[in-house]
């Protein structure tokens, strides 16, 4: 998934070799200089880096999960929104990423800005019909006569995302109001804040998902601060009830040394039933696989290195767990929707001891389709209709009562599970006993 963030100015040097490579890789296309590549680096980043202390300047990066995809760098004064460079890496153009972007910064835009202005080079006729189909209009050119020069009413662009904004765009800035909110009040504890779950690995369905997070800190988190992050989801709903997203945030907030040798410590739990501050935070080889392999750190140094990964062993004896539960909870469903996800859960539980990998829910149940590993077929098909669109299905009563049938089911396909546990009980992924 697509996340945004602004460039620390105290990292801008670490953060340039990244972003000419993207500049770089899309000009020497478009508008090659006949330099060569040190050459036209050394002259980038002379001009960037010392304008780049300037307070305001910015530089909104972008990424999918882990990797860098794109920049907007930009700056604001009294009258102008002036959009300097906007480079995404030609496997993203034309999927909307910019106007996510655009739609994320809306927000941090002064109302007193009059214009929104940005140059297009007359070689880039795909930034042309950007800013054109923007709103922008061409009102002359640069000095040098190689690009023309575009302007906008800035208001009525920002107005126009924030009543339009894309989806994802709604979701970053609610993760980033989150993590931020996190991040002041834990400014002293050194946190490290992580995305991880279904967002992270692109399975994340509105209606149906939750946005997982954990945040590990140096320092202890003092009984003040628990109390304020407590009822934090609840606060920032109450100052934006239309947003949907900040009661989905799920998650643990301790020290990194109460995760790494599972001690006790000031825990602050949010979870789908409530929260509370308690005294232990259980994160199972599941979670920490997904964080390792798929999490996004989005505030503070990034601590994985020193998280251990889980082994088979550990995944095996999660799998175990699930079992377990799904047993006693799974065999008689209500009318819920969620009672779909049972069949989930043991599609990724019998990929993981198959693979030792980890992967989306809906994936698995995929992947467990085409393998036909499900005893009920359609039952799973169902499952994953679900799962793909949860509001679709919100007020269809015969899919309800449904869903309250499933109970035989679930334990078929609970006894492929079984099967599976006794096959791989020892030895590597893959492997039978």
């Amino acid at each position: 998934m697509v996340f945004f963030r602004f460039l620390d100015k105290n990292e801008v040097q670490r953060w340039l070799p990244q972003l000419f490579a993207i500049l770089h890789g899309n000009m020497r296309v478009i508008a090659p200089t006949g330099n060569t590549y040190d050459d036209d680096y050394a002259m980038w980043r002379g001009a960037v880096g010392p304008a780049m202390q300037k307070e305001n300047r910015q530089i909104l990066l972008i990424f999918n999960n882990d990797t860098l995809i794109g920049y907007l760098q930009y700056y604001t004064n009294d009258k102008t929104f002036m959009i300097e460079e906007a480079q995404i890496i030609p496997a993203y153009q034309g999927r909307g990423v910019l106007r996510s972007a655009f739609a994320f910064l809306a927000d941090f835009i002064s109302p007193d800005v009059l214009y929104a202005e940005a140059y297009a080079s007359k070689q880039n006729v795909r930034s042309q019909n950007i800013m054109e189909g923007h709103g922008f209009a061409r009102i002359g050119e640069n000095r040098n006569g190689k690009s023309y020069h575009y302007r906008a009413d800035c208001q009525a662009l920002l107005r126009r995302l924030r009543e339009h904004p894309p989806a994802e765009a709604r979701l970053q800035k609610s993760v980033h109001t989150v993590v931020n909110t996190i991040a002041g009040i834990l400014a002293k504890n050194a946190p490290s804040v992580y995305l991880y779950g279904s967002v992270t690995l692109e399975d994340f369905r509105f209606g149906w998902s939750d946005i997982d997070i954990l945040v590990l800190t140096e320092k202890q988190i003092a009984s003040v601060q628990a109390e304020k992050l407590l009822l934090l989801r609840q606060e920032l709903t109450a100052r934006e009830p239309e947003n949907p997203y900040y009661r989905l945030f799920e998650g643990g907030m301790l020290r990194l040394s109460a995760l790494l040798s599972d001690t006790e410590d000031t825990v602050v739990y949010w979870g789908t039933s409530g929260e509370r501050i308690t005294n232990r935070y259980v994160f199972d080889s599941f979670c920490k696989k997904e964080l390792l392999e798929h999490g996004v750190l989005l505030n503070g140094k990034d601590v994985r290195d020193r998280i251990g990964p889980p082994t088979f062993g550990d995944l095996r004896e999660d799998v175990r767990r699930h079992y377990e539960a799904i047993r006693a909870y799974g065999s008689e469903t209500g009318e819920s929707l969620y009672s779909f996800g049972w069949l989930l859960d043991i599609s990724r539980c019998i990929y993981t001891l198959r693979t030792g990998k980890i992967i989306a829910k809906t994936k698995a149940g995929d992947w467990a389709l085409e393998n036909g590993l499900c005893p009920d077929p359609s039952a799973l098909e169902t499952a994953l209709r679900v799962r793909k669109e949860p509001l679709l299905f919100k007020e269809d009563a015969a899919l309800h009562a449904y869903a309250a049938s499933l109970g035989t089911a679930i334990r078929q396909y609970a006894y492929v599970l079984a099967r599976e546990q006794e096959n791989h009980s020892y030895g590597r992924p893959g492997s039978e006993r």
